[in-house]
């Protein structure tokens, strides 16, 4: 038989009719046979709590999560939490938006310079869509055929179906808000447009870190309509990511793909921004 935890009464005398006791309990590990202490397993951690490893007793009850960084990158920010993913999908995450894309060991944002617009490249979590759409349906760009031009500068450029889909295949994300801004930068102000309408989004949460997803990006919103509720369900939705100088990649939702059109298409394409924290 194990012994018991180690105790003892101290008695003392106050008056002749008043005594009190009092009882001092030490933490002598039960499966000792000399009574000496709790044997230290691994440090508590956020979600695993320490463990004598003789006894198996709760020396330190797991710490829980540090959620003050919460709604910045959405990861806790006790230093060495092994499982530090604060979303899951489907989740409302910062922006009011839903949660729709998770990479447990983050993914590259590629960064952007310019006179506007610029931030540097960074590891993301997660990709959110907005709550709403950011316009009515809009043109992708450009208002007149004989404006167009294919942009250069490092914006994304699937020139057929094939390289589209090995793309999607691939999973290359991370390029959406990059291109967003390099189209503003190539657009200006003076005509409403889908990547300027996406960046400009906004909701109560004041953040302005909104863009227009790449195709690649927006498939991946498109694959997970059927899980998470509050999702586009139908229609079309343009996407940062160009065929040629006169042509567009959007997603469609009846036909469940992606199809090209032209830029200044605005008969029945809209906008839905997404953010990546």
């Amino acid at each position: 038989m194990m012994p018991s935890r180690k105790s003892f009464s101290v008695t003392s005398l106050v008056t002749c009719s008043l005594f009190i006791i009092v009882t001092l309990t030490f933490t002598a590990c039960p499966s000792s046979n000399d009574g000496h202490n709790h044997t230290p397993g691994a440090v508590a951690t956020c979600t695993t709590p320490q463990i004598c490893t003789d006894c198996k007793d709760v020396i330190v009850a797991a710490l829980g999560h540090d959620e003050s960084t919460k709604t910045v990158n959405g990861l806790c920010a006790r230093t060495g939490c092994t499982s530090p993913l604060l979303y899951t999908i489907g989740d409302t995450g910062p922006g009011e938006g839903k949660i729709f894309y998770i990479a447990d060991d983050g993914f590259d944002v590629e960064g952007y310079t310019g006179t506007t617009g610029s931030f540097a490249g960074y590891t993301a979590h997660y990709l959110e869509v907005a709550p709403a759409n950011a316009s009515d349906p809009i043109c992708w760009g450009l208002a007149t055929l004989d404006d167009n031009t294919e942009i250069g500068n490092g914006l994304t450029t699937y020139a057929n179906d094939v390289a589209a889909d090995n793309a999607i295949s691939n999973g290359i994300i991370g390029n959406g808000r990059k291109d967003t801004q390099i189209i503003i930068a190539e657009m200006g102000s003076s005509l409403e447009y889908a990547a300027r309408s996406a960046s400009e989004y906004t909701t109560d949460s004041g953040h302005t870190d909104w863009f227009l997803p790449s195709i690649t990006e927006f498939n991946l919103l498109y694959q997970s309509t059927s899980t998470v509720s509050g999702m586009p369900t139908s229609g079309n939705f343009w996407s940062s990511s160009q065929l040629d100088k006169w042509q567009a990649w959007y997603q469609n939702f009846f036909f469940c793909n992606q199809q090209f059109t032209a830029k200044n298409s605005s008969t029945s394409i809209t906008v839905r921004a997404v953010r990546a924290f």
